[in-house]
């Protein structure tokens, strides 16, 4: 029998290649836990605040462990994904298209989700407090960038958690399929995914105006101290 004739295994992932499959399954498990409490908000306000609150008891009890749970295996995440791009490079590698579209959103979501971290994690803790229904409303009601914002944000979400998540298992051997039955499966997942969070953001949209705006002044004060040149001026603020 020929050299070219015979089966060749395929060759062991490496060590950055698993890493970037368990980090990312890993955030996925939180993207998940973030979808349903936004699909909360199809509910009402209430029940959006009380699943965050329940959800937060779970990886956010403490900031250390926030930082173990959440940010840790993002960032594991990101340095994997940029390991593992310069080996292919290295080895003349070209990616196939579901590749090329994972890392184009993956791009995309890392952007949009440092504005995110910003506005909803990083500037309500300044002033002691966390975002809720009112925070994401208050918002809404200011800009009109925030609904398109959020949209696009939950369609590179919901494309790389469902796409990704496809690969990942295969990679695994925990989803036995072929690539276009992972490929159907990941865009199945990405859709549910999708659809969970459009239902979230559109309501919050549909009822930003009527919404308690007893808090609007604390939101105001603070883009005023840290963020002034986004101009919040909300009309419902006394």
């Amino acid at each position: 029998m020929s050299m070219a004739a015979r089966d060749v295994p395929a060759a062991e992932p490496s060590v950055f290649r698993r890493l970037q499959v368990w980090s990312g399954l890993a955030c996925g498990l939180f993207l998940l836990l973030h979808v349903l409490t936004v699909a909360a908000l199809v509910v009402a306000p209430d029940a959006f605040d009380q699943a965050l609150y329940a959800m937060r008891r779970l990886y956010r009890p403490s900031e250390l462990v926030e930082a173990l749970l959440v940010w840790t295996p993002l960032a594991l995440h990101l340095l994997a994904s940029w390991a593992v791009a310069a080996e292919r490079r290295r080895a003349r590698e070209v990616a196939i298209p579901s590749v090329r579209w994972l890392r184009l959103s993956g791009t995309v979501l890392l952007v949009l989700l440092g504005v995110h971290v910003l506005i909803a994690r990083i500037l309500p803790a300044l002033d002691g407090y966390s975002a809720s229904a009112s925070y994401l409303a208050f918002a809404v009601e200011n800009w009109w960038w925030v609904v398109p914002f959020y949209l696009l944000l939950a369609a590179a979400g919901a494309f790389h958690a469902g796409m990704g998540a496809a690969v990942a298992l295969g990679e695994l051997g925990w989803l036995r399929a072929g690539a276009r039955a992972r490929t159907v499966a990941g865009l199945t997942w990405s859709v549910i995914l999708g659809l969970a969070l459009l239902a979230g953001i559109g309501r919050v949209a549909l009822d930003a105006p009527n919404m308690d705006p007893s808090y609007y002044s604390s939101y105001q004060r603070l883009y005023e101290r840290y963020l002034p040149f986004l101009h919040a001026r909300n009309p419902r603020v006394r």
